[in-house]
């Protein structure tokens, strides 16, 4: 996948963000039959560290009607977070998708 995208971050307070970031599957390779695809999430999220999630997908083919229907369109992703004393990373303690 390689590729780099910069999400914007839409609002900050003392305990959260909100970043944006819209990306389209268009193009992607067709996902092998039995397998699924990893796509690495990564925010450098400022003043705080880095937060790594993989999430997992599926491509089909641009005209395949069939399997679309199955799913549901991604439109947001809630990560609750929080820093660790021990390593100073952000672990990922509850997510939601939506």
């Amino acid at each position: 996948m390689g590729s780099h995208f910069s999400p914007k971050e839409k609002s900050r307070d003392v305990g959260s963000s909100t970043y944006c970031l819209t990306w389209s599957s268009l193009g992607m390779t067709v996902t092998k039959h039995g397998k699924r695809d990893k796509i690495p999430l990564v925010l450098q999220i400022r003043n705080v560290g880095e937060l790594l999630v993989n999430l997992q997908a599926k491509f089909y083919r641009e005209k395949d009607r069939d399997h679309s229907t199955w799913g549901k369109v991604l439109h947001q992703i809630d990560l609750d977070c929080q820093v660790s004393t021990a390593s100073g990373n952000l672990i990922v303690g509850k997510e939601s998708f939506r």
